[in-house]
């Protein structure tokens, strides 16, 4: 029991040792932690350090945080002023001051690349004199310069992020750009031009620049702005210096598609810094540019309406003014069969605008700036009585002359002058009421400007006119300008050469311009199909306008030469004609050198008007030779010598006689054939007219005369020529004496109905240089017979010689080889007028019937006058000869022209247009010859 009590004793006493053991241990290890209490913990104040060599105002690198801490002993006893601190961590003695406090300073570096630069950061502040120490949690932001203590409870540290790190050309990026504003300074900064692509403009942008965590302006710094725009491929660049809030403003020069529609380019707009710590760093945006509109706008700002009709700009042309200014000689032409081709030379004046089509801000009509087009202009002659061209009955119409002009606009109008050749076989047309189309288009397709093309009503009789022009939308729809529509002659059938002789002929078939019966895909549109026609007929014209004007005008219709189509006329109306060839001639006349000798004849013919035949020698005999020669061709040889009364022979009398005179025995005419034209030079023109009419009068009455007279003296006049037009004479002056005596007495009652028209009559004159062949006509004639003689008694005796034909009938033809010569040649342009001040009449339709001729010659001028004088003076008033046209005469005249497989398959229209053919280039005569 006292061994228990012993033991229990003992082991309290050791429990006792251990527990004061333990727990003074215990109050050891917790000394230096309860011995210091923080009473504050704060960040005093940061300080935002710049990169190396910056200035002030350059973007941080660095944040400096000078952080407070106060200590406390928790017993009250120790006084813990000029105390040696250490934190862990941090270099350098600290001391507490007289509170307890101690300040130190951190550096934390903003890392633009990430998205958080908040750490979190544990330190150990300890007192060595003391042994005691402190735990310090807390986080530094040097983003947003901010301290938060973790020792607090409840403080929230850093908050983390999915990606931390930014990617080069992120959205939010390192950088913000502000709104970029942008206008234009300077709508053009080249000269306005609207011949060209692109048009140059001056715009002003500005915008600033902050760094992303800091929102820091970047101040004064380099920055490299490029503006790039795909539609233009245009790239500009440019280096600015932001200012003192981050901002920069610059003006840079950029180009558009000036003759596009008003819509939105965009264009990426991008800001590099140049230097820094954020070199490098890029910021971009979009940006919408709309010049047309002088609109500019940032993408993220907004984006305004866009444009509902979508057309680039075309031509627009209210009206056009012609002058005729006259005639240009120097262009007269003639062609190998004496076609002559006249130009007229017109003044154009036209102020053409330009249709930019819908427009927000500006004018959707604007004046067209300097600039050089092209304009083409064309004449078309109705065929029947069509007023206006268009889709209906645009193939009724013929094509008669046209050119085209490189133009130039200054100050908004384009003044030229244009040469119109027209064949002079087409005045008559255009004598009447004729339509015109122009097209004004860019020389350079690829600016951007639609052509346009406008109608309108050509008179060519009157000097002066300002006509306003009809734009026809088939004629400028360009949405059917497309492969489709495109239908040309070498997709048809036809051949190109077919279809343009049918063009140059006014037989024009619509199908050749759009067949739609062989495009299955194509809208069967009666209306759509005209229209495209008509657009795809026009185009095809004015595309090979030169080529229609070339063979219009200037080219002849006939293949055959000259000469060959007078031989070939003469051997149709006369089958005793026979043309020889110059050795053939030379045998049957027997002599020599007989071309020269037909060109001596023809250019003395042409000099004196009469023909010689005389050669050269001493001896009568040997000037008489030729005419020896051909009186033995028109005689016969056995007529030209007869027996002399003493023996030997002697020349008849009839051969005396024919060579005496040989037109007693023969006719001769002296030709020219054109082999080819050397050049044409006008020598003269004027006008004259002279009237024809017809006359009826009814007079009833009585008279009663009583006369005597009684005259002498003398009576002489001289007269002069009036021309060789009439023929006639003007009485010059007139000297008479005489005595008269007169008693008269009249009474008479009646009426008095007079017609008449005037023919207004023009007259061309050129000198013709040209390779003619020289022509001699041996033309058989009757003549009397001297030795032949028969004797017939009725109230006395007569003597009368028989009829004998020479050349036995025939018509001799040879010609020279082509010789130079110039030869003055005559152009008669006919035309009867009446007043034109009739409302009842349309005076230019093509259905008024007038007398319009042209006559080439003037032998054949005379002919034409001399029939309206004495013959048709009645049908004159009428015009019947405008009227009809003796199509079978022609026709049985001038059919050997065709070869004889045509000829055989010739229908009644198919002579009609044959007719019209020769009407056209024959010009009252036979082609290529001179009489």
């Amino acid at each position: 029991m006292i061994f228990s009590k012993r033991l229990l004793s003992l082991l309290l006493t050791l429990a006792f040792v251990a527990s004061c053991s333990f727990g003074t241990k215990d109050k050891d290890e917790s000394k230096g932690e309860s011995a210091l209490q923080l009473s504050r913990f704060l960040k005093v104040n940061t300080r935002t350090l710049r990169a190396e060599g910056s200035t002030s105002l350059q973007v941080a690198k660095d944040i400096q945080f000078q952080l407070l801490v106060c200590l406390k002993d928790p017993t009250g006893v120790r006084n813990l002023n000029a105390k040696s601190v250490t934190i862990s961590g941090i270099q350098g003695p600290l001391t507490t001051d007289a509170s307890g406090c101690v300040t130190w300073n951190e550096t934390r570096t903003i890392n633009y690349a990430k998205l958080i630069n908040c750490s979190e950061i544990t330190r150990t502040l300890a007192i060595p004199s003391e042994g005691a120490n402190i735990t310090l949690k807390y986080s530094l932001d040097p983003t947003t310069a901010t301290f938060i203590d973790l020792t607090k409870a409840g403080a929230v540290g850093c908050q983390k992020a999915a990606q931390e790190t930014l990617e080069k050309n992120d959205v939010t990026s390192k950088l913000i750009l502000d709104e970029v504003r942008m206008s234009i300074k300077v709508a053009a900064t080249l000269e306005r031009r609207s011949d060209t692509k692109f048009q140059e403009y001056q715009m002003e942008f500005s915008s600033c620049i902050y760094a992303k965590r800091t929102e820091a302006p970047i101040k004064n710094r380099k920055v490299e702005v490029t503006i790039q725009n795909p539609e233009t491929s245009e790239k500009i660049k440019t280096i600015i210096d932001t200012n003192h809030k981050g901002c920069f403003k610059n003006r840079i020069k950029a180009i558009y598609e000036q003759h596009n529609y008003s819509h939105w380019m965009n264009a990426n707009f991008s800001a590099r810094i140049l230097d820094g710590v954020l070199k490098d760093e890029v910021v971009a945006t979009t940006i919408l540019l709309n010049p047309w509109d002088n609109d500019l706008v940032d993408a993220r700002f907004g984006k305004a309406e866009e444009n509902p009709i979508k057309k680039t700009n075309q031509f627009q042309i209210d009206g056009v003014m012609y002058i005729l200014i006259g005639n240009n000689v120097d262009n007269f032409k003639v062609n190998n069969h004496l076609n002559l081709t006249i130009a007229k030379t017109y003044q154009i004046v036209l102020s053409p605008r330009v249709d930019r089509g819908h427009r927000f801000n500006t004018q959707r009509y604007s004046r067209l700036d300097r600039g050089k087009f092209k304009l083409k202009f064309m004449l078309l002659a109705p065929n029947h009585a069509e007023m206006e061209i268009n889709e209906t009955n645009f193939d009724q119409f013929t094509y008669i002359t046209g050119a085209e002009k490189e133009v130039e606009v200054i100050n908004g109008t384009i003044n030229t002058l244009i040469d119109l050749p027209i064949k002079v076989a087409d005045l008559p047309r255009l004598a009447l009421r004729t339509v015109s189309i122009f097209k004004l288009e860019p020389i350079d397709e690829n600016i951007g400007l639609r052509s346009k093309v406008v109608t309108g009503f050509f008179k060519a009789k009157i000097p002066w006119i300002k006509t306003n022009v009809m734009s026809n939308e088939a004629l400028n729809d360009n949405n059917n300008d497309s492969a489709v529509s495109r239908y040309t002659p070498e997709k048809h059938n036809s051949t190109t050469t077919k279809v343009n002789n049918n063009i140059l002929e006014g037989k024009i078939d619509s199908v050749d311009f759009f067949d739609v019966e062989n495009m299955g895909t194509v809208e069967k549109s009666e209306e759509d199909v005209r229209g495209t026609q008509f657009k795809n007929y026009v185009d095809y014209l004015f595309e090979n306008i030169n080529y229609f004007t070339e063979q219009r005008a200037f080219a002849s219709k006939f293949k055959a030469s000259a000469l060959d189509i007078y031989v070939s006329q003469r051997k149709a109306k006369n089958k005793n004609f026979e043309y020889l060839d110059i050795e053939d001639a030379q045998k049957l006349l027997n002599t020599r050198k007989l071309e020269n000798r037909l060109i001596y004849i023809a250019k003395q013919q042409y000099k004196t008007g009469k023909i010689n035949l005389l050669s050269g020698g001493q001896t009568t005999e040997q000037r008489n030779s030729f005419k020896a020669s051909i009186c033995t061709l028109a005689l016969g040889k056995s007529k030209t010598h007869e027996p002399a009364m003493f023996g030997g022979d002697r020349p008849t009398y009839d051969f005396k006689r024919c060579i005496k005179d040989p037109s007693l025995y023969m006719d001769l005419e002296v030709k020219r054939h054109v082999d080819k034209i050397v050049s044409s030079t006008p020598k003269y023109s004027n006008g004259f007219n002279f009237a024809v009419g017809s006359r009826f009068s009814i007079y009833k009455g009585s008279s009663e005369t009583e006369y005597t007279s009684i005259r002498s003296g003398i009576d002489a006049a001289i007269k002069i020529p009036f021309g060789e037009f009439f023929g006639l004479g003007v009485r010059l002056f007139d000297v008479s004496k005489g005595i008269n005596y007169n008693d008269y007495e009249n009474e008479t009652f009646g009426d008095d109905v007079s017609e008449s028209k005037s023919i207004g009559i023009e007259k061309f004159v050129l000198d013709v240089e040209a390779n003619y062949n020289h022509c001699l006509l041996l033309k058989s004639k009757g003549y009397k017979n001297a030795r032949t003689r028969s004797r017939s008694t009725s109230y006395g005796t007569s003597y009368q010689g028989r009829k004998i034909k020479s050349f036995g009938g025939k018509d001799y033809y040879f010609c020279s080889r082509p010789y130079k010569d110039t030869l003055e040649e005559s152009w008669y342009y006919l035309q009867s007028f009446t007043s034109g001040a009739s409302y009842f009449r349309d005076s230019f339709g093509p259905t008024e019937i007038k007398l319009i001729k042209v006559i080439r010659g003037y032998k054949n001028y005379l002919k034409f006058r001399s029939v309206l004088r004495d013959e048709t003076k009645h049908l004159l008033y009428m015009d019947s000869t405008g009227l009809e046209t003796p199509d079978k005469k022609i026709y049985d005249n001038w059919k050997h022209l065709v070869d004889n497989e045509t000829r055989e398959q010739l229908n009644e229209d198919d002579k009609g247009e044959f007719i019209e053919m020769v009407i056209d280039n024959a010009e009252g005569s036979l082609p290529g010859t001179i009489e």
